[in-house]
């Protein structure tokens, strides 16, 4: 069982990336700058949050899972 971990774990992580990667540039967006949360544009946020996320799930391979 734990064989098949490592193995699921990589089939996903490239899919996830590449979703981050497109979260990361605020197409959704584009020509608005509302709505706002303090001050700053919702894309701002949901940039934020992505690039975390691409950084947190690449340190866990590379920490993890590096062969």
């Amino acid at each position: 069982m734990s064989e098949n971990k490592p193995q699921r774990i990589h089939r996903y992580f490239w899919p996830a990336i590449f979703l981050l990667v497109f979260l990361c540039v605020p197409y959704l967006f584009m020509g608005s700058s509302e709505p706002r949360y303090f001050g700053l544009p919702a894309w701002f946020y949901v940039t934020l949050i992505a690039t975390i996320l691409i950084t947190a799930f690449s340190i866990h391979k590379i920490w993890r899972r590096w062969y």
